[in-house]
């Protein structure tokens, strides 16, 4: 992986250095899933934004040389270097093309753990060949929001939240990193979340931030980037159900 290059086809960026075999068009949605958007009432919009996501599944499983899909929107901030390096570890721990491997931020809400759909889910490619047999029904049982009907997905792989849940990414409410650089102090002691979060985690390892608000997330990025230029000692933790970052100083 390397940094975005120009602009792509349709305003769309490449991580890679360009290939042969990129698509050089918008790709769309195969007949099946246009029929499930058409058809479905209700939640229309989270059947919309699933079927992109499986479209990006079935370009992965057709394109066998890649090895990892990132499923996310596109109002993010995204610090590439440091998504390449988490790419490097994954690859080292494991085999995307025999391991069922599905990564995100956890979160707790509606009686469930889940992961956030701002920030999305990472696939291997087996991940998303078996994500693909069942995508279907999973388009077409959708009557709640995409993200927390994706653990569905989860529990027919079997993965628990310690399979699933990592701390450099974060898909909402990252407003309280507008109080910068007046953070308070970490706390001694943080309880553990239903999704296992129980720690402080440096904020200049976060290399994915999604905020609702575009204001709230331009202000949000700046600040995380004088963060990381500094290289300060600057914290975030998980308080409870994990909606919001918060952020701390030692």
């Amino acid at each position: 992986m390397k940094r975005i290059l120009e602009d792509g086809y349709h305003g769309s960026k490449f991580i890679l250095d360009p290939q042969d075999d990129y698509p050089n068009h918008y790709l769309q949605m195969d007949n099946d899933l246009a029929q499930i958007n058409q058809a479905s009432q209700k939640f229309q919009d989270d059947v919309d934004r699933g079927s992109k996501g499986v479209i990006g599944a079935r370009y992965l499983v057709s394109n066998p040389q890649y090895s990892w899909y990132w499923s996310l929107t596109d109002d993010i901030y995204m610090d590439l270097d440091l998504v390449t390096k988490f790419f490097e570890e994954l690859e080292r721990k494991y085999d995307p093309y025999s391991q069922i491997v599905i990564k995100g931020q956890c979160l707790c809400n509606h009686g469930y753990r889940y992961l956030q759909g701002g920030a999305g889910y990472i696939f291997s490619n087996l991940a998303a060949k078996k994500f693909n047999e069942i995508s279907i029904n999973w388009l077409q049982t959708m009557t709640q929001f995409d993200d927390l009907h994706f653990k569905d997905v989860l529990d027919a792989f079997n993965l628990t939240t310690d399979d699933i849940a990592i701390n450099n990414i974060f898909g909402y409410r990252a407003g309280d990193i507008l109080k910068y650089p007046n953070f308070q102090k970490c706390p001694s002691n943080i309880s553990k979340t239903c999704c296992g979060y129980d720690s402080i985690y440096p904020m200049n390892k976060l290399m994915v931030i999604h905020e609702n608000y575009m204001n709230v997330m331009e202000v949000a990025v700046l600040f995380v980037s004088q963060i990381k230029q500094k290289n300060e000692s600057l914290y975030h933790y998980y308080y409870g159900d994990p909606w919001e970052l918060t952020p701390c100083k030692l």
